[in-house]
């Protein structure tokens, strides 16, 4: 079984450079809201993994549902014992990671 890598890429990233930290200790956070027009209005569970792979979304279906187990994931609606993440909160809760 092969495990999936996802590319972060820092391009978008507006960090000021002081001139004394590293390559090494500086964070990378991303801004995700570029999503916000491509991104259908819900997005179901179900079809992470093919959007993840479409879009750049990190983590698996399955994580996300730990992380949903947990109470740690985004906010969630039901429909029909289905999973789906509202696209704007979805977007919020990427960013604030």
């Amino acid at each position: 079984m092969r495990i999936k890598k996802y590319r972060i890429d820092c391009g978008n990233v507006n960090e000021p450079d002081d001139g004394f930290t590293t390559d090494k200790d500086k964070k990378c956070k991303i801004d995700w809201s570029y999503l916000l027009d491509q991104l259908p209005d819900l997005i179901w569970r179900s079809r992470w993994d093919d959007l993840a792979a479409k879009y750049g979304l990190p983590f698996k279906r399955s994580y996300m549902q730990n992380l949903d187990s947990e109470g740690k994931g985004p906010e969630k609606k039901y429909l029909k014992e289905r999973v789906g993440y509202p696209r704007a909160q979805l977007i919020e809760w990427l960013n604030s990671l």
